[in-house]
């Protein structure tokens, strides 16, 4: 059984604000994560293919926006 001391930072655990910082400062491989009231939020890493196919997907969707009048685009 996984302890609070010994768990790593993972989605939905919640703690304190000093548990946090103080498991932070201990797992340096995770590089966002949030503590927002009192509940713990890590984000997923991305891959090299997935961040590959989003800029090429922003690309399209810039071109899109700019040759379209009366369109927007946001993230």
């Amino acid at each position: 059984m996984t302890t609070l001391e010994s768990a790593p930072l993972i989605t939905g655990l919640k703690m304190s604000r000093e548990e946090f910082i103080e498991k932070w400062d201990a797992t340096p491989e995770i590089k966002h994560a949030e503590l927002i009231e009192g509940v713990v939020y890590v984000v997923s890493p991305v891959s090299l293919s997935h961040s590959t196919l989003q800029g090429r997907l922003n690309f399209c969707f810039l071109h899109y926006v700019l040759a379209t009048p009366g369109v927007q685009a946001a993230g």
